[in-house]
């Protein structure tokens, strides 16, 4: 993944179409998941602080889904159904984004770190998922064969946080009982 999220902006600044800047944001997003995933190892002890490279990565994919959220309301004012998956992927990078900027600034502020880095690991294997399934399920709406991975795995995410920890992005929206 992080071979991925590297070459992106190289072949952005090559080739600077609407569908590659697309799939940048796209790259950026999906990213995010596994860098952030394999960053939490490093906080696990109470020791360890949020470096720099995680506030960098956080403040990227907020942008970027911003980014990308805006432009797939653009789509959808147009009458383009495909502005869904835009703005469905920007508003779960945002609020993922914007949960983890809180909490850095927040440094006594530490849940349980195996349950928050599979949870994020999860999060990259269904942006891996939907990509296999863009690829090869063309003969179905390209609306769901963007979506469908992301339906159906993050309420699994959000059934394993609730289970098993008050931890992760959706903690303050579905609390542990």
């Amino acid at each position: 993944m992080g071979v991925v999220v590297g070459t992106v902006l190289p072949l952005l600044a090559f080739d600077p179409t609407p569908n590659r800047i697309f799939l940048t944001l796209v790259a950026i997003f999906s990213g995010y998941f596994a860098f952030s995933g394999y960053r939490v190892l490093s906080r696990k002890r109470a020791s360890d602080t949020v470096g720099r490279i995680d506030w960098i990565a956080a403040v990227l994919v907020v942008v970027a889904c911003l980014f990308l959220g805006g432009w797939g309301a653009g789509f959808l004012l147009g009458g383009d159904s495909f502005g869904t998956v835009m703005v469905v992927f920007g508003a779960i990078g945002l609020l993922v984004g914007i949960t983890d900027l809180r909490e850095y600034r927040r440094s006594d502020q530490q849940g349980p770190w195996m349950i928050e880095h599979l949870g994020r690991m999860m999060g990259a294997y269904i942006a891996t998922v939907t990509a296999v399934s863009v690829v090869n399920f063309s003969a179905v709406s390209p609306v769901v064969s963007w979506l469908w991975p992301t339906v159906i795995g993050v309420p699994l995410i959000w059934y394993w946080f609730r289970k098993y920890g008050d931890i992760g992005p959706f903690a303050r929206l579905y609390p542990v009982k």
